[in-house]
């Protein structure tokens, strides 16, 4: 079994907007298409989810609904903001790869860092072994890693040296 979204927009309504009525307004639903959404819910649920009343009072299952439905309207309109965002270039990911050894050195700064300075991109970072960085960076699975890696890597790649034998992340130059 699983709760479509416009159920837990209805259920959502009915509590926010203290009746059904108001509900069916605000979603531009007549009342009756809003009274049977919650009692079909409730039917599946096998469960009142809420008592009857002027206001309506969320039951014990409820209020469990209530939170979930929230919590899932809430990600819902950050998801859309978020596209919006980055349709208009506001806002983007940068999916990076680390190996241990650049993960342990430089990681965190590095990506401290870049955050202070891009604080509308977000990362999605990975710490993966240089050999599988190589190949995700090829197979587009990264768009940019970081590790020591070969100097003979394939033409497509471009090396920025950020390691130096025998030196700490003080005395780089």
């Amino acid at each position: 079994m699983h709760i479509e979204r416009n159920e837990l927009r209805c259920f959502h309504a009915v509590i926010d907007t203290g009746g059904f009525s108001r509900a069916a307004e605000r979603l531009d639903l007549s009342q009756s298409a809003v009274s049977q959404t919650i009692a079909n819910l409730e039917h599946r649920l096998g469960t009142t989810l809420l008592r009857r009343g002027s206001p309506p009072q969320p039951t014990e299952a409820g209020i469990r609904l209530l939170r979930f439905a929230e919590a899932t309207l809430n990600e819902e309109r950050e998801a859309l903001a978020d596209i919006g965002q980055i349709k208009s270039g506001a806002l983007s990911t940068l999916s990076l790869a680390l190996s241990p050894a650049a993960n342990s050195r430089v990681g965190v700064a590095l990506l401290k860092e870049f955050c202070e300075r891009n604080p509308l991109t977000r990362l999605k970072v990975v710490v993966a072994p240089s050999r599988e960085i190589v190949h995700g960076v090829g197979e587009g699975r990264w768009e940019l890693g970081f590790g020591p890696f070969h100097h003979n890597m394939p033409g497509h790649f471009a090396l920025h040296p950020c390691f130096f034998r025998d030196q700490t992340p003080d005395d780089r130059p």
